[in-house]
């Protein structure tokens, strides 16, 4: 089945003929790599992408997610579609191989997974978003917790706030600390914005 959003030949184009991602095999990281393993493995996620998204992508439209007050419910195929991707071994394509990962450079990962991408774009950054926490404590080999930390994102603090207000969840953690930096940059903003508008022109 041929894609019509996305153009293999287009795609082989601008990887192997414009950005030459086949002479990364001289690196000693990509040494056991050759173009007929990055060939190989945007073949893969074509055919998961076409047999496991595809399908389900109207679908997934019609039916949005549901929160209960607990957690989130979506159409049972897309927890067929992501355990395909994971029982691939495409989530860690990038990393080490001492780590568990095929060590493949990054241009090729992103192009692979921008066939599940194009198809239900929600739902793989919803994976990956919430693999990141739980995979780095994983790998530090302790139970992930929410801490201090978590105020370094905006998009967390802004988060924290907006589930605090409208009542998502029974609990927020960190919900004072996260309106105290949300104030905090606030005020600093708007002393930088007067500073600025205060400032003499200079002609």
């Amino acid at each position: 089945m041929q894609s019509m959003l996305i153009s293999r030949r287009d795609l082989d184009f601008l990887l192997f003929d414009w950005l030459r991602i086949d002479e990364l095999t001289k690196q000693e990281r990509f040494a056991e790599h050759s173009r007929d393993t990055f060939e190989a493995v945007l073949d893969l996620c074509e055919q998961l992408a076409t047999r496991y998204f595809a399908n389900h992508n109207k679908k997934s439209d019609a039916q949005e997610p549901t929160f209960d007050g607990h957690r989130v419910n979506v159409i049972p195929e897309v927890k067929e579609a992501l355990d395909a991707v994971a029982q691939a071994d495409l989530i860690a394509m990038t990393m080490g191989q001492q780590h568990g990962g095929a060590q493949l450079p990054v241009t090729v990962a992103q192009a692979a997974f921008a066939w599940f991408a194009i198809w239900i774009v929600g739902h793989v950054t919803y994976s990956a978003l919430t693999a990141i926490p739980s995979f780095e404590a994983q790998r530090m080999q302790i139970e992930y917790q929410p801490g201090w930390r978590i105020l370094t994102s905006p998009y967390q603090v802004l988060g924290n706030v907006q589930a605090y207000i409208f009542g998502f969840g029974e609990s927020v953690p960190m919900a004072p600390a996260s309106f105290a930096a949300l104030l905090l940059v606030s005020a600093v903003s708007l002393m930088i914005l007067f500073r600025r508008v205060n400032a003499p022109m200079r002609v």
